[in-house]
C-alpha cells in the first residue's frame, strides 16, 4: 500500500457532519456575557434593627426643618420684596405730582416769555 492515498479527501461519515448549525440557535456561554452581572453584590436580606429606624426618622425630620427654613426665608423674602415695592411706588407718586408742578411752572415761565418777546402785556 501508498501513503498517497491518505491525501484524498475520505467520504464524512456520521450525523453530526451531515447536520446544518446555525450561530443564533447555540446557547450563550458564560464567556459571551460578560458584561452581565447576574448576582447582586452584599446580602439579599437585611433586617434592620431600632436604630436604624431611628436614624431614618432624624434624616426625615432634619430635612423636613430644613424645608421649612428655606420656606420661611422665602417668605421673609418676599414680604421684604413688596414692602419695597410699596416704599418705590409710594416714592413713584411723589415724584410724579412734582415733575406735574414743575411742568406746570415751566408752561407759565414758557408763556411769559412769550408774551415779553412779542411785546403783549401780561394780562393778556
Amino acid at each position: 500500500r501508498t501513503r498517497q492515498g491518505t491525501a484524498m479527501p475520505q467520504p464524512v461519515v456520521g450525523v453530526g457532519a451531515l447536520t446544518e448549525v446555525q450561530v443564533s440557535g447555540r446557547p450563550m456561554t458564560a464567556q459571551g456575557m460578560a458584561g452581565m452581572k447576574t448576582g447582586s453584590l452584599g446580602p439579599k436580606r437585611q433586617i434592620h434593627d431600632r436604630t436604624y429606624y431611628t436614624q431614618l426618622l432624624r434624616k426625615k425630620s432634619q430635612e423636613l426643618v430644613d424645608e421649612v427654613a428655606m420656606l420661611n426665608k422665602e417668605i421673609n423674602d418676599i414680604q421684604q420684596d413688596n414692602t419695597l415695592y410699596m416704599n418705590l411706588e409710594k416714592r413713584y407718586d411723589s415724584l410724579v405730582k412734582t415733575v406735574r408742578s414743575l411742568e406746570g411752572d415751566l408752561a407759565d415761565f414758557n408763556l411769559a416769555t412769550d408774551k415779553q418777546r412779542t411785546d403783549t402785556r401780561p394780562e393778556e
